[in-house]
């Protein structure tokens, strides 16, 4: 290969991944104002030819995965949590794409279409574009968690007592605000995709919310023992 074509693939990987971060900022606020408007977004941008999609905003899985790393990150600053490997972090990836699945199935379900390669990759992008706001929000949220609780164990009693307000009223915003965004997000995008009674409409978004409590649960749990085994290999090593 010519050095111009290596210098050139280069420059177009660098500007690929600069584009990313330009843009995942503007896809959040996009889609955290505007939930009904991802719907739109990718059924508008699924009737172009594949090369031309997803220009002005973030590919939807580009965004939901950096969403993920996102919040691992920002989970492994504290001392207690499992490293970031390769590993660790596809095992993550697998068990946090259980959570679009759900929803994109049963917008699939409502709407009658068999299930299919060709038919579940729409609805797929368009969920998302919403549990990656809602992983970044954690991310966030953790960012500012994290450093509290580290400030408030090497303080006086006093600023470990106003560390640990600050931590409670940080989860109490951020988790207050994704209870309340994520149900109306979803409401939003059903009633755009199915174009049927909201009465119906909310039976759907209640029995996704019914089948997503336990498959965070299972998310929990797995990560807990997954982080549990890693240590057990550390001290057998």
């Amino acid at each position: 290969m010519d050095l111009r074509e290596i210098i050139t693939a280069i420059e177009d990987l660098f500007y690929s991944f600069v584009s990313w971060i330009a843009l995942y900022p503007k896809t959040v606020l996009s889609t955290f104002f505007c939930p009904g408007k991802a719907q739109q977004y990718v059924t508008e941008e699924w009737q172009k030819p594949q090369v031309e999609r997803f220009r002005s905003y973030l590919n939807p899985f580009i965004f939901w995965l950096l969403s993920v790393i996102l919040l691992m990150w920002s989970v492994s600053g504290s001392e207690e949590s499992e490293p970031l490997t390769l590993e660790y972090l596809t095992f993550l990836v697998v068990l946090y794409a259980i959570l679009p699945v759900i929803f994109a199935s049963l917008m699939l379900t409502a709407q009658r279409i068999p299930l299919s390669s060709d038919q579940f990759r729409r609805p797929l992008y368009i969920q998302m574009l919403v549990f990656a706001v809602v992983q970044t929000l954690l991310a966030l949220e953790l960012a500012v968690v994290n450093p509290l609780l580290a400030w408030g164990d090497n303080t006086t009693d006093l600023l470990k007592s106003l560390a640990i307000l600050a931590v409670f009223l940080a989860w109490f915003v951020v988790l207050g605000a994704i209870f309340l965004w994520l149900p109306i997000a979803e409401m939003r995008i059903f009633l755009k995709e199915l174009a049927q009674p909201w009465t119906k409409v909310v039976g759907w978004v209640l029995l996704g919310f019914l089948l997503v409590i336990p498959a965070a649960m299972m998310i929990s749990a797995l990560e807990a023992e997954l982080d549990l085994f890693s240590r057990m290999l550390q001290l057998g090593g």
